[in-house]
């Protein structure tokens, strides 16, 4: 997920949305239901060809999946929040604005 602006509204992509429904899954009951209510509140994007291709070049060969949450965050002029070293090269081409989760929880607080 992906968190947009100050008023904390969430933009996401079918591949996000994917991962969360295998962890949660493997969180048993607790961890759908919880799943459920998240998705309430998201607004799922779809990705241009061309933002995933700007995107692309900065990360290594097989993650598909943080390149299309870097293509979110894009599109939507959103934050990345992640403690992933996948987006350090994007972070650096300041492509986007990518945050620890500390980093996060300290300027949301």
């Amino acid at each position: 997920m992906h968190v947009r602006n100050t008023r904390f509204l969430l933009d996401t992509n079918e591949a996000l949305i994917s991962e969360y429904r295998k962890y949660a899954g493997d969180l048993g009951e607790y961890g759908l239901l919880l799943l459920d209510q998240l998705l309430q509140k998201v607004v799922v994007l779809e990705i241009s060809d061309e933002t995933i291709a700007r995107c692309k070049p900065l990360f290594p060969e097989g993650q598909d999946a943080d390149i299309l949450h870097a293509a979110t965050c894009l599109s939507a002029g959103g934050i990345l929040i992640s403690n992933d070293r996948h987006f350090e090269d994007i972070r650096q081409a300041r492509i986007i604005e990518v945050w620890t989760i500390s980093e996060a929880i300290a300027k949301m607080l």
